[in-house]
């Protein structure tokens, strides 16, 4: 299965690569950001071709050594689609191999819970609703012990592999496409007992977006579960192992610039992006907040907006340290959705991630009710852009009250998945506590 997910995957990229859709969704704001942007990196090289400052054209915003490592197959056209194809695969297989790891190493753990939440009849499959019948709510998902591993980990990988906003933004070649690998990478090599190699690529993955920063405390909590050996001291150590590899990047990246210092590359690659100063249409709703404030009230809003999902991130943490994998999870999509520059790129990675807890999925409820709500204002987006900037029969509101409604379902699915692990935990504690008294 999981090579004809890898085929078909694959065929349908170089289909609409064939189908000249790349120089459409490259423009689209759905799909590119000034962050992400692949013209963003286009003028960056450009800059650095004729001798200036990559940022001297304030349109590019990411690393150098981005830069160094886009600019051999930017240069000619079937290199860089074979480039962002093969950077999608990557992701696909890593994902994969996640999923498969889960299973194999905390098998017995899965095991027990699966167990525990049947013999208290939590199953949906099982539940009798008030008219007599059986309640059928996600009936169409498989449940996970009814499938292998295999099985299972080759639908975690089609969810995002043929996903399609995977699909467009790699078509749209977006750089969060890159930049999505290191992530994984560094999830794979932490739960394969790798952890100084995970610290590593979790360094790279902040060095070219700044957020995957926040995903350093479930890799502690997930490193001490695994190994009781580490201690505090231990533990010290590999919160400052991305500190030090940060640094070694950022000199890497000087190296590249020689006439930019380090604090030029901090400012100009990480905090400049901070004030939002690019206020085009994306996915967000942070450009309509900040074109319509006044400008004495803009930096107090700036903070509160930056503020927001590292309020909500310490109780996530509080209630879910003993799950640290699906609390990555949870980080990884508040950030997609509260962003300053959120696409599509960020949310179908994030959320395609969810499938790598399918006992937690299963018990979600309202799921089709949720696709719809994401699918449809998903649909009317585009059509609302070529009305409001293409015909001029729209305004800003037509767009933005559809990416509005794509970020209320965006939260409260990732809400719904929140209530069902509570549930579950609660459910499997109520267990255990009767049992014990039993």
């Amino acid at each position: 299965m999981m090579f004809k997910v890898l085929f078909t995957g694959i065929v349908i990229r170089l289909c609409l690569f064939g189908s000249g859709l790349h120089a459409y969704l490259s423009q689209s704001p759905l799909f590119s950001t000034p962050i992400s942007s692949i013209e963003a990196v286009k003028e960056g090289i450009y800059l650095q071709g004729i001798g200036a400052s990559p940022y001297d054209s304030d349109y590019f915003h990411g690393s150098p050594i981005l830069l160094f490592i886009l600019k051999p197959f930017l240069a000619i056209q079937i290199l860089s689609i074979m480039f962002f194809i093969v950077s999608d695969t990557v992701v696909a297989l890593l994902l994969f191999r996640i999923s498969e790891r889960i299973q194999s190493k905390w098998e017995n753990e899965i095991k027990t819970e699966r167990a525990i939440l049947a013999s208290i009849d939590i199953d949906r499959e099982t539940k009798i609703n008030s008219y007599g019948k059986k309640d059928t709510r996600n009936s169409l998902l498989l449940s996970p012990k009814d499938i292998s591993k295999e099985k299972l980990a080759s639908i975690v990988m089609a969810v995002y592999y043929l996903n399609p906003f995977t699909v467009c933004s790699c078509v749209a070649m977006n750089i969060n496409v890159v930049a999505q690998v290191p992530v994984c990478a560094s999830l794979y090599c932490v739960i394969s007992s790798y952890s100084v190699l995970g610290m590593l690529f979790l360094s790279l993955a902040i060095h070219f977006q700044g957020y995957p920063a926040v995903l350093m405390f479930p890799y502690l909590i997930l490193i001490r579960k695994m190994d009781e050996r580490v201690g505090l001291f231990k533990t010290a150590l590999f919160c400052c192992c991305p500190l030090i590899f940060g640094y070694g990047l950022l000199k890497v990246a000087q190296n590249m610039t020689s006439d930019l210092s380090t604090y030029d590359l901090v400012y100009y690659g990480f905090v400049r992006m901070l004030n939002v100063p690019d206020l085009r249409p994306n996915l967000g709703v942070w450009w309509y907040f900040f074109l319509e404030i006044f400008d004495r009230f803009r930096d107090f809003f700036v903070f509160v907006f930056h503020m927001h999902p590292f309020v909500l991130m310490v109780p996530l943490i509080l209630q879910f340290g003993h799950r640290p994998l699906l609390l990555a999870n949870m980080l990884l999509c508040m950030f997609s959705v509260f962003k300053p520059y959120p696409d599509f790129s960020d949310v179908a990675f994030a959320f395609s991630m969810l499938s790598l807890h399918p006992m937690i999925l299963e018990k979600v409820e309202h799921l089709a009710l949720f696709g719809a709500g994401i699918i449809i204002p998903s649909c009317l987006l585009p059509l609302m852009w070529h009305m409001w900037l293409v015909t001029g029969t729209g305004n800003a509101n037509f767009y933005f009250f559809q990416a509005l409604i794509l970020q209320l379902f965006l939260v409260q699915l990732l809400t719904h998945v929140i209530r069902a692990s509570l549930q579950a935990d609660r459910n499997i504690l109520s267990w255990k506590a009767r049992k014990k008294d039993e």
